[in-house]
């Protein structure tokens, strides 16, 4: 039997490859650009070069659903997050054979929903058809875990039982049981109420079957973060309820595992999810790599997309430079002519993290040293307390580095930068050696060196617009070149329109997302304001002016490509 490479690749919140097509993609028009996930998708081939089938998987970030108070809700409350691991596995199960090799690709909540469908894998494995129309009450079930609550944990392996005929993985279990033995523990200390689990129900699963969850070859996230997993505090016990039973920990049948995170977010609830239970002396391959920028700069989907466009490359370089063979056929010439080249390599700026009424927390590189202080002596101010999966980010032995943009970029000083002071204070010499990897361009992956770019290429063409595709066969060049004209010419007026639409809702928005989370974050957001609204509505309606004339006079707009006539 043919061997398949299953590929699902999970978008950001309001990150939607569809909405793209159907817009338009240019870059630089302000029009709704492919993100990395997308762009990936995009290139991933049919088959690799020995004729093994790759099925992709394509699915759209929360919040991009048709209706305006539908997407505010999703971007705020995180809902359709569920919804979106149940799609993703049942495309698994209809799809996987035994023998296949999975891959789970991410950005910002799909990051958090690849690494969430990991973990459940590892409990529930991959059903069969069958098996999958009970998916809603075993999914149920396993949502109400808690270590706090082992009689729920329990519940959820009698009901995969129930319906599968198999208790959960074996390495699932032990991690329940840890995880429950260690707060009992520390209930016991605070003279809490704790319990543990039911050992008839112990007893009963040792002696059945067992899931074997199957081998995960290949998991690439980009900046999955808060304490969650996701941004935001989502404090609240009816929104905490849709996050904290998942498992996003690095478990062992996942075979390689990549991270890009964000040098420049410094809103204080995105702090990176690094991945913990790896064990450095085992097989596990895995690499968290810090690039230039904010958030929004390692996923993609802006206009401006340069420092975006690394992220990719590095992360293609994964897939197709493993010291094994390619994991995927890609087609890289495709993400090569997609590339934004505006600004000199790595010199893109960053887009801004946050506003002004957000609180600020810089991100530290390494901040698996919290550990090793931890080891030593508490931090003034701590106390002992219970706690649940989702209080805190985890802790582990990481394999953090700088890539070389970081240093390219030259926005960042070992001996200044705020993301390296812990680093100076704890480990100076790791630091060192971390800036002098970063520093030499040979480490960089053959294909990142194919994808890489010098200077800035202004007269670079944008990317081809659907537009070309959608007008009337027909027309004539002149035609052609008119009609595209006038379609920018009308997304330039709407994109001034919306940002007026966007300063008026904005404050809504945040309103209810603090009202939901009771924090100040507003990533969970769309629609949020350019930071000089009236400026950049100005900018906005003269160039759509412009192209209105354009499509009178017939003009081509410089760096454009004629269509063939």
């Amino acid at each position: 039997m043919t061997k398949k490479k299953i590929v699902l690749l999970l978008d950001g919140s309001w990150q939607s490859r569809g909405q793209a097509f159907v817009r338009g993609i240019q870059s630089r028009l302000g029009v709704q650009y492919l993100g990395n996930v997308a762009l990936l998708a995009q290139a991933i081939k049919k088959e690799d070069a020995d004729g093994n089938p790759q099925i992709s998987f394509y699915q759209d970030g929360v919040g991009t659903s048709p209706g305006l108070l539908t997407n505010i809700i999703a971007g705020a409350t995180g809902a359709g997050l569920g919804n979106n691991l149940i799609e993703a596995y049942s495309f698994l199960c209809d799809n996987y054979n035994p023998g296949d090799e999975i891959f789970l690709i991410g950005f910002s909540r799909g990051a958090y929903t690849a690494r969430a469908l990991s973990g459940f894998i590892l409990w529930a494995g991959i059903m069969t058809k069958a098996q999958l129309a009970w998916i809603q009450p075993i999914y149920t079930a396993y949502q109400r875990r808690s270590p706090s609550q082992p009689d729920q944990t329990d519940f959820a392996a009698k009901v995969l039982y129930y319906f599968t005929g198999t208790w959960p993985s074996e390495e699932s279990d032990r991690v329940e049981g840890d995880e429950i033995q260690k707060r009992f523990e520390m209930g016991q200390k605070q003279g809490s109420k704790a319990s543990l689990r039911d050992p008839k129900r112990l007893e009963a699963q040792r002696q059945g079957p067992h899931v074997v969850p199957p081998p995960i070859k290949f998991i690439g996230v980009m900046d999955t973060v808060g304490a969650l997993g996701i941004p935001g505090q989502f404090s609240t016990p009816w929104a905490r309820k849709y996050y904290e039973f998942f498992d996003t920990g690095l478990s062992s049948n996942i075979q390689i595992a990549f991270q890009a995170l964000a040098m420049s977010e410094n809103r204080k609830d995105f702090t990176p999810t690094l991945w913990d239970r790896f064990d450095p002396k085992g097989t596990q391959e895995m690499k968290e790599v810090f690039f230039p920028g904010s958030h929004g700069d390692v996923g993609g989907g802006h206009p401006d997309h340069g420092l975006s466009d690394i992220v990719l490359a590095c992360l293609c370089a994964q897939l197709t430079d493993h010291s094994g063979g390619p994991l995927l056929a890609l087609d890289l010439d495709l993400i090569k002519t997609l590339q934004d080249r505006s600004q000199a390599w790595a010199k893109q700026i960053p887009y801004p993290s946050r506003y002004f009424f957000q609180f600020k927390k810089s991100r530290q590189v390494c901040r698996s040293l919290m550990e090793q202080l931890a080891a030593i002596g508490k931090k003034d101010g701590d106390k002992d307390k219970v706690p649940t999966w989702a209080d805190e980010v985890p802790f582990g032995p990481s394999r953090e580095m700088l890539h070389h943009s970081v240093v390219m970029s030259g926005r960042y000083d070992p001996e200044k930068s705020e993301e390296f002071e812990l680093l100076r204070k704890y480990d100076p010499q790791r630091l060192k050696m971390l800036w002098a990897s970063a520093a030499d361009e040979s480490t960089l992956l053959p294909t990142e060196k194919f994808l890489k770019w010098n200077a800035a290429d202004p007269n670079r063409p944008d990317p081809l617009s659907a537009s070309w595709a959608q007008a009337p066969s027909w027309l004539s060049p002149l035609g052609v070149r008119r009609y595209l004209a006038l379609k920018d010419a009308m997304v330039y007026f709407n994109d001034g329109v919306q940002i007026g639409f966007q300063v008026v809702t904005w404050p809504v928005n945040v309103t209810l997302n603090t009202i939901w989370t009771l924090d100040t974050s507003t990533e969970n957001l769309a629609g949020r304001p350019p930071p000089h609204p009236a400026k950049a509505a100005g900018q906005s309606f003269r160039l759509a002016a412009g192209r209105l004339k354009d499509a009178f006079t017939g003009r081509q707009r410089p760096g454009v490509v004629s269509p063939p006539a």
